[in-house]
């Protein structure tokens, strides 16, 4: 019988290689999702034998490891993150977390989440600029939350919901805050400094972001 190497064990190869080159700056995350798309042609097309299987586990256990650390590193981008930005890291880790190759007790998936939820909300209240007036704040704040990142991460991590955690109640204190001073500049004279109609239009976004919170953050 002739020997020879199996089109899976080739494919496992090669995208244990080009994940090495990837986490050396050597080649774009593209090059990845190509070399995936190989395994996955290769697992269609043949019998996955237990070799291959086991051989396949280790690889994607390593590659989800690297792309989740990936996507902790990509939180500091908040809150300019885009989801277009997340596209790829997502790609790879939905797959490897459906293609039944990996053991989440042995990659404590949970409390790898968790590090990263524990981060985006480090990264957001960093991201909270405090010296833009409040009519403008309500302003961008509401443009990076409505829907920026759809649906969560591999339904385990809602980028919405923990912006929206840190973002919203640190704008309302900065407002509880402020009440005071923005009250009394509004009646400094019969030209004040503070137009009434600010007021009530700082009141509507406030309101506007409080339903925002709500329907990001239930209970």
């Amino acid at each position: 019988m002739r020997w020879r190497i199996g089109a899976v064990y080739r494919a496992g190869c090669f995208l244990e290689l080009i994940k090495g080159f990837y986490k050396r700056d050597s080649i774009p995350v593209q090059c990845v999702l190509e070399a995936l798309g190989g395994v996955m042609r290769a697992c269609e097309a043949e019998h996955l034998m237990i070799q291959d299987y086991e051989y396949l586990c280790n690889v994607y256990g390593s590659m989800f490891n690297v792309f989740r650390s990936q996507l902790y590193c990509v939180m500091d981008q908040l809150p300019s993150l885009k989801s277009s930005d997340l596209e790829a890291f997502i790609h790879i880790l939905d797959h490897a977390t459906n293609s039944g190759l990996l053991d989440k007790s042995t990659l404590g998936f949970e409390a790898r989440f968790d590090d990263i939820r524990g981060h985006a909300r480090e990264v957001s209240a960093v991201g909270v600029n405090r010296a833009l007036p409040l009519l403008m704040m309500t302003d961008e704040i509401e443009k990076l939350l409505r829907k920026r990142f759809g649906e969560p991460v591999l339904g385990q991590l809602d980028l919405n919901a923990l912006f929206v955690q840190v973002v919203v109640l640190r704008f309302i204190s900065d407002v509880r805050n402020s009440r005071k001073r923005l009250y009394e500049l509004s009646m400094n004279g019969p030209t004040p400094d503070i137009p009434i109609q600010d007021l009530f239009a700082l009141y509507r976004r406030t309101a506007m972001l409080l339903g925002i919170y709500d329907a990001a953050c239930p209970g």
